[in-house]
């Protein structure tokens, strides 16, 4: 995580984002929803279909 939030940079643990090609969260919450302004979290589940998130639930 960044000043920014969190990332997909390289790094221990990371998974580059291979499907939209992001190197920001806040950029996934924003191709699903374009008018996005509350808090990124993790883990998302995304919908390649619907080009969407489905799910930022943990528990």
């Amino acid at each position: 995580m960044s000043d920014e939030g969190w990332t997909f940079e390289p790094g221990d643990g990371v998974i580059e984002d291979s499907v939209n090609h992001k190197t920001r969260l806040h950029e996934i919450y924003t191709i699903a929803d374009p008018e996005y302004t509350g808090r990124v979290t993790v883990p998302i589940l995304w919908d390649k279909k619907r080009n969407t998130i489905v799910s930022n639930e943990s528990a």
